[in-house]
């Protein structure tokens, strides 16, 4: 390993290596958007509201241009009015929509320890502090402890490519850095040292007890010796429009620019450089997180598509309207999934459609029952048409009950039902 480093270190360094295959971009997600009464309904799949600006995490929206974030509580402008939301109470702020940030070529990458993806165009490392700059960062401040990994991609590589080139190294997660560094040959020569600083096109690694200068063009992948300790919870996470991902223990708003701080960060954005904002919330539960205490599931012909967790039946991601969704249920006709909440919950609230994998194809119905009660439905699902926006209230419910049926044609083709962002709320 190291004689090859020593190579790479004498070498004029003028070939890069195309990456592999992209990934997929980050999953973004679409929140319900109107409240449905409890008592049965049959509403039209072709039923769609206004888009909102944000949502609360008990399914509500709310309407109107984003004026501030201030001292825990989000201000918005319906109507020519002003409302204000305390930021606890708030599950997402939907500005715009995001680009993929993992296969956009030549894009360098700093991944965080608690999960974050920062864009960049520019990685600097001086007295433990790194600075980023981008095209829509200004600049960004993170201390060396916040961060896990830098991706230095060169030419046609793409972040997904170098990551998973990386990753098959396979590279010990040991009590120090490694740099990994490209040769003339396009070989990938991995190294353990400390890391020292990145200045003036130039990277100091220390190796075998000597400090080595690269040129950062020859750098492909940083990754950073882990540091001792839990990382925080975040409060949230804000989605730029470039796909940055950036995890916060405190966000601010003033009209203009967003300031978000966390573990050993420091963040300023433009608002046209903002696409939403998540809130995490000890309230909120996921139901594609917990396991149902009963299925039942049988289509056609004795055959069956197993319902699947932040996945569509078909196994794929789940596509509605437009947009990836990371967390849901993938549902087919005919499928029955009762869960045990004992009382705990206040309000179940998702959106419901037809996964887009499925084309032209696709006709079923959604139910929920508490209870053994219709609290919503059925509620018509057909393929193309706008998602359907749920919310039912769960107050003293002890079980919960989620039917996909098939639709008017009576089959199961094309039945891939998706409950995206299903999530049920305490008090």
């Amino acid at each position: 390993m190291l004689p090859c480093l020593a190579l790479v270190l004498g070498v004029a360094l003028g070939q890069t290596a195309s990456a592999p295959d992209t990934a997929t971009a980050p999953a973004s997600s679409s929140a319900p958007a109107t409240t449905t009464a409890p008592a049965p309904v049959r509403a039209p799949a072709t039923a769609t509201a206004p888009a909102e600006t944000a949502t609360t995490i008990s399914g509500e929206p709310i309407f109107g241009k984003l004026l501030r974030i201030d001292q825990g509580q989000a201000e918005f402008a319906p109507g020519g009015a002003t409302r204000k939301v305390p930021i606890t109470d708030l599950w997402r702020v939907r500005l715009r929509d995001h680009e993929d940030l993992m296969s956009r070529r030549g894009q360098k990458l700093l991944l965080l320890r608690d999960g974050g993806e920062i864009a960049c165009d520019e990685v600097g490392l001086q007295a433990g502090e790194m600075t980023l700059k981008g095209r829509q960062l200004a600049q960004a401040v993170v201390n060396i402890s916040a961060a896990a990994v830098v991706y230095l991609t060169a030419g046609e590589q793409t972040p997904a490519g170098v990551q998973r080139r990386h990753r098959e190294m396979n590279l010990p997660a040991a009590n120090t850095d490694f740099l990994v560094a490209e040769n003339a040959r396009g070989e990938w020569v991995p190294a353990p040292g400390v890391l020292k600083s990145i200045a003036d096109g130039k990277v100091t690694f220390e190796w075998d007890k000597q400090d080595r200068t690269l040129d950062v063009g020859t750098v492909r992948v940083i990754q950073l010796a882990p540091v001792p300790g839990k990382v925080a919870a975040p409060r949230g996470r804000l989605t730029g429009a470039d796909g940055s991902v950036v995890p916060f223990g405190s966000i601010a708003f003033d009209g203009k620019s967003f300031t978000v701080t966390g573990a050993g960060l420091s963040l300023t954005l433009p608002e046209e450089a903002v696409a939403e904002i998540r809130l995490q919330s000890d309230r909120l539960t996921y139901l594609s997180d917990l396991q149902p205490a009963k299925v039942v599931q049988k289509g056609q012909f004795d055959m069956a598509f197993p319902y699947r967790a932040d996945r569509s039946s078909a196994g794929g991601p789940l596509r509605l309207g437009g947009m990836t969704h990371a967390k849901g249920l993938g549902l087919h006709s005919r499928c029955e999934l009762s869960y045990n909440l004992e009382g705990k919950f206040a309000v179940f609230a998702a959106t419901a459609g037809i996964d887009e994998a499925a084309g032209a194809h696709g006709d079923a119905s959604l139910t929920v029952r508490g209870d053994g009660k219709d609290l919503l439905g059925p509620v018509d699902l057909k393929a193309g048409q706008a998602p359907v926006p749920v919310r039912c209230r769960l107050a003293g419910v002890w079980q919960l009950v989620i039917l996909v049926d098939f639709g008017e044609d009576s089959l199961d083709v094309g039945d891939h039902v998706d409950l995206v962002d299903a999530r049920l709320i305490v008090p």
